[in-house]
């Protein structure tokens, strides 16, 4: 998506760009449209790893976490002023129509981490995809019936607020955008899909002073069980209540089973086009808006981002199987088989076993991702570098487009400046794979 983004960002200056995948001015999708929720459903993915390093990140008190976040969001928010200035001194050609006269996607992106952990006590008590859902139909329900829908058609700008009331105004559907990608993460980058569920429950139960549920071994493995076994000698086996989850970071002893997370990313893509029917065949909002980040709009990023995922990880399993990343079924037998134990010891990589280690790659075995399962090396090394290589991207064509006239270009001398900045952007990237350039 990076790469795509890279291309795009600059060839949509150009006329030999088809005007069908250029953001549509109100209503309509298009590729690039996609693009944008995509980046904020991604930016919801990655912002799930504290929450499942540390069960208790939620329950945690606001004022350090905001501090945290903000402290990693201000090069974002810095850089978004930085282009507001910047557009503003040169007189760029922009539409305004986007995000307003002042907002751009970098503040937009800034803001969002902070506004996710101000709900952080909303989520200890309702499912994460719930409350997304509620922001996206409150948004609606403001739109519609709040009229700030015609507001952004047809208010004229005169002020501070109605300047930029796209970026204003969209924020609450973008919001709910990110908060579906997070509910995502919990069920993607956690061993299983109910391991950050069932954390929050055995929280909620020690906090209610209960005592902690005790889980079956076949079908809950991805947790491990509550009650200690009894002690040599003791004359009954008394159960005991295992110690209930502390904050900080847990290392957890378990492997991850991607054909269950495929089988619940299913049922959330099925979920999800099949509310977007719905929405379109009722006409709620009159459309897929970018513009407004309506109620369609959030159901359609939702829809095509979690329809995107599931078919990589489907692709995955079917080419690259490894016994440590799906579950095993006898052809004969209901019984669900596992990996030996020996062999996932002996296979796990070295550091934080589970979440967001990898603990499926078999290094020694010769299969799975690192031997032939990952990522392509180019992919790799632009992931590796991907912001600073986002805003070199923004600066080379911001520059390309102050030196030519992009909008009347030749398709051939179109086609030779963006072949020469996309061999440029991934030279770079390529030259900066083994470091990472900057970190904050």
């Amino acid at each position: 998506m990076l790469l795509l983004t890279f291309i795009c960002i600059l060839a949509v200056d150009f006329p030999a760009f088809p005007r069908f995948l250029a953001k549509c001015e109100t209503y309509g999708v298009s590729m690039m449209d996609i693009g944008v929720g995509s980046f904020v459903f991604s930016q919801g993915i990655v912002s799930a790893i504290p929450l499942l390093k540390n069960p208790a990140h939620l329950t945690e008190p606001l004022l350090p976490k905001v501090t945290t976040v903000l402290r990693k969001c201000s090069p974002v928010l810095v850089l978004g002023l930085l282009r507001t200035i910047s557009v503003k001194g040169t007189e760029y050609p922009e539409h305004v129509t986007e995000y307003g006269v002042h907002w751009n996607f970098f503040i937009t992106l800034g803001l969002l981490p902070m506004l996710q952990v101000l709900l952080h006590p909303l989520m200890v008590y309702v499912p994460v995809s719930l409350l997304g859902l509620v922001v996206a139909i409150s948004h609606q329900l403001a739109l519609s019936a709040g009229k700030l829908a015609q507001f952004i058609e047809n208010a004229p700008r005169v002020d501070i607020v109605s300047a930029n009331k796209e970026g204003l105004i969209s924020m609450t559907g973008y919001l709910a955008i990110h908060l579906l990608g997070l509910s995502t993460g919990t069920l993607l980058l956690a061993p299983s899909p109910s391991y950050f569920r069932r954390q929050q429950q055995q929280i909620a139960q020690h906090a209610a002073g209960q005592r902690p549920t005790m889980l079956d071994s076949d079908t809950d493995d991805d947790v491990p069980s509550p009650i200690s076994p009894a002690s040599p000698g003791s004359p009954s086996p008394s159960p005991t209540p295992a110690p209930a989850p502390t904050p900080g970071p847990r290392v957890v002893e378990v492997r991850r089973e991607n054909d269950k997370t495929a089988t619940e990313l299913c049922s959330y893509a099925v979920l999800w086009w099949v509310l977007l029917g719905a929405l379109r065949l009722v006409d709620v909002g009159g459309g897929v808006s970018r513009r407004m980040a309506n109620l369609q709009y959030v159901v359609w990023i939702a829809a095509c981002n979690t329809t995107f995922i599931l078919g990589y990880l489907v692709l995955d399993l079917a080419f690259f199987p490894s016994p440590l990343s799906r579950s095993v079924y006898s052809p004969t037998s209901k019984l669900k088989l596992h990996p030996d134990p020996r062999l996932l010891s002996a296979t796990r990589p070295a550091g934080v076993a589970g979440v967001g280690a990898g603990a499926d790659r078999m290094r020694e075995t010769g299969t799975g991702a690192e031997a032939g399962g990952g990522a392509p090396l180019l992919l790799e090394a632009i992931n590796k570098n991907g912001l600073v290589l986002f805003l070199l991207a923004n600066v080379a064509t911001g520059l390309i487009n102050l030196s030519m006239q992009t909008m009347y270009t030749r398709n051939f001398t179109a086609m030779m400046v963006i072949t020469l900045y996309t061999t440029g952007m991934c030279g770079v990237a390529w030259a900066c794979r083994h470091r990472k350039i900057w970190r904050f």
